[in-house]
This record gives C-alpha cells, structure tokens and sequence, in this order.
C-alpha cells in the first residue's frame, strides 16, 4: 500500500490467483487500475525494467518474517520445551521443503532476468542462499527434529503422518541445499573470499 495515497500494488487479486493454482487468469485483472502482477512483475510501457510488487513482498516476507521466525520458535522451543513452538516451526519447515526444489533464483527473479541471465540461488541469490536461507533452515531443524515423530497435531496440519513430514523436510530440502553445496552448482555459495580457505572458485558450469 502506498503511504501517501492508499493505492495498493498489484491492483489484482493476487492471493485469489495463487489459491487457484495459477490458473485462474481472472484474478490477474482490475477494473480500477493497470498496476497488474502476475507474480514477474508489472511492465510500464515505454520503461526499459518493470515494477515487481510482488516478488518485492515475498522476498521481504522471507527476509523479515518466515526466516526469523524458524529462529525465534525453534530457540523457544529449546528454552522451553514447549510443543507449541515445535509445532509451528515444524509446519514452517515442512511448508517451505514442499517448495525448495523448484525455486530457481536464475528464472525467477527480478534480477536474474532483467539483469544477469546467469545469477544462480534458490529462494534468495547464492550468496545469500548460503548465509541468511541455510544456517537458519539447518539450525531449526536440528533443535525440533526430535519432537516431530511426537507431533500428535501434524496430521491434522498437513495430511501427512508425522514421520513422512519429517521425510519431505530432509529430503524435499535439507538434502537438496546439502547437493548444492556439496556439487556446487552455483545456487548456494559464499563470496569469492571463501575461496582462500580452498572452496572452489565460483563459475557457471
């Protein structure tokens, strides 16, 4: 929402898109405005790059909420031991793994395509990937995992038995940031000053 005007961007009903699948092309029109977004942005006539509201939102949305908030309740959790916190930080996790696989920073960003074509990373950009998505993701994990299999309520939450919830959050992500790593394919990788301590250099394959 504009702070001054109250004007809202994208002008469409984005969240309706999204509930259908990415299907419903309806939603992706205003009656009232042409600040549409179907998710890569709103592309001005006569201007070179277009305005991306909604990558703009869900990147900030990672950044400043869901991130923090696997940090915040899986330490609660281990403070406090209440499951509460386990719960929610596992339906977090579990939510983002269904996910992982397919973000690809390359095809799906702002500056990946107006910018550089070969800027690699997952949710965020490589560098990125590696200090802000992983270390958190991993921590959290590692401070819940116990409590999942105990997780009377998950079922319930996700349509899954605890145990394969368990097993899409590894496999579905935790193993796939561990083969970028690990293969260095460039989607998850520090700053070239990593190198010294004998990390291969990072190049497009």
């Amino acid at each position: 929402m504009h702070p001054r005007t109250g004007s809202v961007y994208p002008a469409n009903d984005y969240f309706s898109y999204v509930k259908s699948g990415f299907k419903n092309k309806e939603f992706l029109k205003s009656d009232t405005s042409p600040y549409t977004d179907d998710g890569f942005g709103y592309e001005k006539k006569g201007e070179k790059f277009k305005y991306w509201f909604v990558a703009y939102y869900a990147e900030w949305s990672v950044q400043l909420m869901l991130l923090p908030a696997l940090r915040d309740l899986s330490r609660a959790y281990l403070f406090t031991g209440d499951e509460r916190y386990s719960h929610a930080c596992t339906i977090l996790l579990w939510q983002l793994a269904e996910y992982y696989p397919d973000y690809d920073y390359q095809i799906q960003s702002r500056y990946g395509i107006e910018y550089e074509p070969d800027y690699k990373g997952r949710l965020l950009y490589h560098t990125w990937e590696a200090a802000f998505t992983v270390p958190p993701v991993a921590e959290a994990y590692d401070a819940i995992r116990q409590s999942i299999k105990t997780d009377a309520l998950l079922k319930k939450s996700t349509g899954f038995e605890p145990e394969e919830v368990q097993t899409r959050i590894e496999e579905k992500m935790l193993l796939t940031m561990a083969s970028d790593i690990v293969y260095f394919n460039g989607k998850i990788g520090g700053n070239f000053g990593i190198q010294s301590s004998g990390y291969p250099q990072y190049r497009s394959p």
